[in-house]
């Protein structure tokens, strides 16, 4: 074998460093004198380059030398060869490369197509493992075996028999057959490189940082290899987001060393001036309204990216669909061709803006000729929504099912109804082409509870019903399975003052409630429980009427006058002013509790459940009476002389003798009682 890169070389010839004279002429340092360091000051850091300095930097080559001692390569080169056999798909032949020892390879069988055995070619070397020489190693000896050596024979013709048969081809290298020589092809590409021409290639494979190109060959014949910087194959700014093995293109070669065949190639100057021209034809043809073809290039949350003859166009989601915004990797996929209409296509700032529903017309304007409100349609559920479902009609025209809208029962979640690409039948409630949107729903197609409680139940009618929620402006109450009435706060009771109807029910209680009214429109029935008793403010306004005179007793002494507890939780009041026709400051200075005083009505307020009542006013009357009464008595008399006085006294004793009479009265009655 020839020494290999790695083998030793003669220091004389390979080694040119200074490093190896600096240490045949170093001596040790003379007595009495400082000890520097190397290449430095005396007691000091660093490495200088004064006399004496040692170079520490990596050993200098010959590289001429050591390519000139290392021989020509055995792999990646070509090699004369003879074809030994043929076996079905592979051939075998003999490789006898210069300065290497012989080998046998592997080749394609259609390469040697019409050879003979025993034929000569060329054939270039592309992989390491040489066919297998070493035989399979033998078991050690058992001195303590008492087996004979036929038996041994046997047991060694048995193991042959049991171990898989070792294929002696799987280890061959690879060869290709037909290679150029590889001082033809750089002579052809060093011209090349000097006339600065572009040159014809193959992508093969990718490396390291790059790609490997196949220079001047083709798909049977490997060319001179050359490097692909993976910045210089595409546009993309971090390269190879492009699929790019396999390309055939030319490349622009960037370095060039005929004696290293060190080869650097770039396609990036060659495809941005492509691209440039393409955009140049793009912007001269893209008006709003034409129609591009372009190929999907990546696909975002919000649409996807098109390119378009080099120019990246934005496909957005709303204009991916007539129907509801779809999910883009449902319509789309990366690579796909597609027909757009230009939306936007403005030059200058290079925004270009695609469309892929506007190929199609908008199915929303002939919406109202294929559809009417009241008509019944069918549709299929596309979609759910905490708010209701969505049920397409047509191609691009969807419609809303509220949930209110979906059942007379209640309905919680649209799921518990329908599923997803279920035929319905619904109903069209209304449609609003200008903000595209049909109210459905399915609740119009079953009957309604309302008009059968409507029919069953009339105003008036009293009947038990079960408590099922409440609220705070009043109670729900069971009607029937489908139907709920209300009763409100206000009609719980007529004298209590109720904050929350949690006071006086509970969910689950039954009660009986009265029919007040049912709104078949509406869909509301209004129930009562208090106007199942007699209301009583009917009774206190005409007991209690304006002007009425009442003997109550004191019930409380307030700052502002005295209290009167009634009946029923009515009850009245007399401010502080009204206890006499005197100056009063305070209420204890005319009364107190338990005492009875005669008092007229001034006000009756039935939502305050309140009278108002004054001990002033019935003094008052009796003055205006008495006043009346001598003015009436002075026109009948004529001539004869009364006084105002005497009038008074009259009235105030006729007021006396009908309390004594009314006492009398009491009195007979109790004595007729007694016996």
């Amino acid at each position: 074998m020839a020494t290999t890169m790695t083998d030793t070389a003669p220091s004389t010839d390979v080694n040119t460093s200074a490093s190896s004279k600096a240490s045949s002429s170093k001596k040790g340092p003379k007595k009495g004198k400082s000890r520097r360091r190397p290449g430095g000051r005396p007691g000091k850091g660093g490495y200088g380059k004064g006399q004496g300095a040692r170079d520490f930097g990596a050993p200098r080559f010959d590289v001429d030398k050591l390519t000139e001692l290392a021989g020509k390569p055995l792999f990646e080169a070509t090699h004369p060869a003879k074809l030994v056999e043929v076996k079905d798909d592979l051939a075998l032949v003999d490789v006898t490369p210069d300065g290497h020892d012989a080998l046998q390879a592997k080749i394609a069988a259609s390469e040697v197509a019409g050879l003979d055995v025993g034929a000569t070619f060329n054939v270039y070397l592309s992989a390491s493992h040489t066919l297998p020489t070493d035989k399979k190693p033998k078991k050690a000896a058992n001195t303590n075996d008492a087996k004979t050596d036929d038996a041994k024979a046997d047991d060694t013709k048995a193991d042959e028999a049991d171990a898989p048969a070792e294929n002696p081809w799987a280890k061959l290298p690879w060869a290709f057959k037909g290679q150029l020589d590889d001082a033809t092809r750089l002579a052809d590409i060093t011209q090349k490189a000097i006339q600065k021409e572009r040159v014809p290639g193959i992508i093969v494979g990718e490396t390291r940082g790059g790609y490997a190109v196949s220079l001047l060959g083709t798909d049977d014949v490997l060319g001179v290899r050359a490097f692909l910087p993976k910045s210089q194959a595409t546009l993309s700014r971090f390269g190879g987001r492009d699929k790019v093995v396999g390309v055939q293109d030319e490349f622009d070669i960037t370095e060039f060393d005929a004696d290293r065949a060190n080869v650097v190639v770039s396609r990036k100057a060659k495809l941005a001036k492509e691209r440039k021209e393409r955009e140049a034809a793009l912007w001269a043809s893209a008006a709003e309204g034409a129609v591009v073809t372009g190929v999907v290039k990546s696909i975002v949350p919000y649409g996807a990216f098109v390119d378009v003859g080099g120019v990246d166009g934005l496909l957005h989601v709303s204009d991916l669909s007539w129907d509801r915004q779809p999910r883009v990797r449902d319509v789309l996929r990366e690579g796909q061709q597609l027909e757009l209409k230009v939306i936007v296509a403005d030059k200058k700032a290079g925004k270009l803006k695609l469309g892929l529903k506007q190929m199609t017309p908008d199915p929303w304007l002939k919406v109202q000729e294929a559809l009417t409100a009241g008509t019944t349609v069918d549709g299929v559920v596309v979609a759910f929504a905490d708010f209701g479902v969505f049920v397409q009609l047509q191609d691009g025209v969807e419609g809303l099912i509220h949930t209110s809208e979906i059942s007379w029962k209640q309905t919680k979640r649209p799921e518990e109804r329908f599923a997803i690409g279920e035929t319905i039948s619904v109903k069209v409630l209304g449609i609003n082409p200008d903000d595209r949107r049909i109210s459905l729903s399915t609740k119009a197609l079953e009957e309604n509870p309302f008009q059968a409680v409507a029919d069953r139940f009339e105003v008036g009618t009293v009947l038990k019903a079960q408590v099922s929620s409440l609220a705070d402006f009043g109670a729900f109450v069971k009607i029937d399975d489908n139907v709920e009435g209300l009763v409100h706060i206000g009609e719980l009771s007529w004298t209590e003052r109720v904050n929350h109807p949690s006071e006086m029910l509970t969910i689950g209680d039954e009660v009986e409630v009265v029919v007040l009214k049912v709104d078949v429109d509406k869909q509301r029935v209004s129930c009562s429980i208090k106007q199942l008793k007699e209301n009583p403010y009917q009774k206190w306004e005409k007991n209690y009427a304006v002007g009425s005179r009442h003997k109550v007793a004191v019930s409380r002494l307030i700052e502002r006058g005295v209290l009167f507890e009634l009946e029923d939780g009515l009850t009245g009041q007399c401010s502080t002013r009204d206890l006499s026709t005197e100056p009063v400051s305070r209420p204890a200075e005319v009364c107190k509790v338990g005492d009875e005083l005669e008092v007229a009505v001034v006000k009756f307020d039935a939502r305050a459940k309140k009278v108002i009542f004054s001990v002033k006013a019935v003094v008052e009357g009796d003055v205006r009476a008495a006043y009346d009464e001598y003015k009436k008595k002075e026109s009948e008399d004529g001539g004869s002389r009364m006084t105002l006085g005497d009038a008074l006294r009259d009235q105030l004793g006729a007021s006396a003798s009908e309390d004594d009479a009314a006492t009398e009265d009491a009195a007979t009655e109790d004595a007729v009682t007694e016996d």
